[in-house]
């Protein structure tokens, strides 16, 4: 442990310690009747394909359900496919690619695999285009 680890797990010690803490995981149906109050768009797409990450996720040992990805990101008001678009391209993309350490070949299976999930070709179109460098193979 170097010293800043040690410093973070000091700080992490004391903040347990003086504060009580709950779990809180994604919770993708949530999302769902959100969107459906506050965004004009059919969000449905959207659902299924996070409900698909976070599955692939859970399944990953080295990951786990400690690491899907969280409905916060989308509660968006008025969310329109360019802002899905650039969440996923900004915030969502760049966390996958942290949690598989930049490996270019597990991430693009990972994109794959889901695409390979989905229904229609027009679908998988708006996947590559939110999967960016990963999904346009």
């Amino acid at each position: 442990m170097n010293t800043a680890d040690s410093s973070i797990a000091h700080l992490d010690i004391a903040l347990r310690r003086r504060f009580n803490f709950y779990e809180m995981p994604p919770r993708i149906e949530f999302l769902d009747k959100w969107l459906e109050k506050n965004s004009d768009e059919d969000c449905s797409l959207l659902i299924k394909v996070l409900n698909l990450v976070n599955k692939k996720i859970t399944e990953n040992k080295e990951l786990g359900e400690d690491k899907n990805i969280g409905h916060s990101f989308f509660m968006v008001k008025n969310l329109t496919p360019k802002k899905i678009k650039t969440i996923w391209k900004r915030q969502i993309i760049p966390l996958l690619e942290e949690y598989y350490f930049f490996d270019k070949v597990e991430l693009k299976k990972l994109f794959k695999d889901i695409v390979g999930e989905l229904e229609t070709e027009k679908q998988d179109i708006i996947i590559n285009e939110w999967f960016d460098k990963y999904g346009n193979e």
